[in-house]
């Protein structure tokens, strides 16, 4: 029997996105690995065998059709999709530029929308598949830091419950994963003092653990929505 067919969106340092490239390369599918830098997907073809890079804009509706159709016609039909792109940007308000604001959209919801577009419709002519999309402790609530981020990560849950709705009855199962925390990978750990336990950040081979077990689920028991977070911060989410 043929492999199975999973693409990942957003990859490049060593967070979720490598991490669930490695995991489902591991259970014998295989992975398109999406991505905007062509040299993060040149050192992670090969680092995980069975994995191939496509370079690609999330937030430019043509790349994202061409690379969805170059992926079926190399690899074949997709299966699985992790959605896990994103404009992690910081800002007071009063230095977040309109630019700012609308590249936080088209990373997020827009870009979601781009690649649900191409590829959930299929799964379901095909009898189904598994849609997962990555969320934050700011699709629940924004603080200050976070107005354009926040904004984005609550548009991508609102078209992540949408397309749940709609397509659950076509045997695609998408789910909405809150990371409610900082994972621990080199780019966010430098964010903080050199001495922050361990314990305090989320790992990310956890995480793509999580997200391959949400994917196996029986079709009469379903998650859309999980949070995931380290036990000593007793879930981020609670504290305004």
């Amino acid at each position: 029997m043929a492999s199975k067919v999973c693409v990942i969106v957003g990859l490049g340092n060593k967070g979720i996105g490598d991490h669930c490239a490695k995991k489902w390369a591991k259970e014998g599918f295989k992975v398109a690995m999406i991505a905007r830098r062509q040299e993060n997907l040149d050192a992670l073809e090969k680092e995980i065998p069975g994995t191939k890079g496509y370079r690609c804009d999330a937030s430019v509706p043509a790349e994202v059709e061409s690379t969805v159709q170059a992926i079926t016609t190399d690899l074949g039909p997709v299966d699985v999709c992790i959605y896990n792109a994103g404009l992690g940007l910081f800002k007071k308000f009063e230095d977040v530029s309109f630019e700012d604001f609308e590249a936080s959209w088209r990373a997020g919801p827009a870009g979601l929308f781009c690649f649900a577009k191409a590829i959930v419709p299929a799964m379901a002519a095909r009898g189904g598949g598994v849609f997962g999309i990555t969320g934050a402790t700011a699709s629940w609530r924004g603080v200050p830091m976070t107005p354009a981020f926040a904004s984005a990560k609550m548009g991508v849950r609102g078209l992540a419950q949408s397309l749940a709705k709609e397509y659950a009855p076509k045997n695609v199962h998408v789910f909405h994963c809150i990371i409610d925390g900082v994972v621990n990978q080199p780019r966010t750990k430098a964010w903080f003092p050199p001495d922050k336990p361990e314990e305090e950040f989320l790992d990310p081979a956890g995480i793509a653990q999580h997200y391959w077990e949400i994917g196996q689920q029986e079709k009469t028991c379903w998650t859309f929505e999980s949070n995931v977070c380290p036990a000593s911060r007793q879930f981020d989410m609670l504290t305004i």
